[in-house]
């Protein structure tokens, strides 16, 4: 097998050449083309905000729901009067049917 040097063998050009002095102010040009990043402002009072209308809809909630139900709910006991009042007017009925 013959012996095998690269450095003896005739170079082959890439194609791709760059101007002369590209780089030397490369990273000010690529800076200046890209555009400029401000941080994004969060505005404490939206956040608050938030907070307050979650804990008024929670408290409008807690409030509503005993309202509610004491509105609609029908009432299946009869009051002390009325069975009072049942009692004593009926004759029929015996200590017998009471126990």
């Amino acid at each position: 097998m013959k012996d095998f040097k690269l450095d003896r063998e005739p170079k082959i050009a890439t194609g791709f050449t760059a101007p002369e002095g590209y780089f030397d102010d490369f990273q000010t040009r690529m800076m200046a083309n890209l555009p400029v990043q401000e941080p994004k402002v969060i505005p404490l009072f939206a956040r608050r905000k938030t907070w307050i209308m979650s804990a008024v809809a929670v408290l409008v909630l807690a409030l509503s729901i005993p309202v509610y139900n004491n509105l609609y709910s029908t009432s299946e006991e009869i009051d002390a009067v009325s069975m009072e009042n049942y009692l004593a007017y009926q004759s029929n009925i015996s200590q017998y049917d009471l126990i």
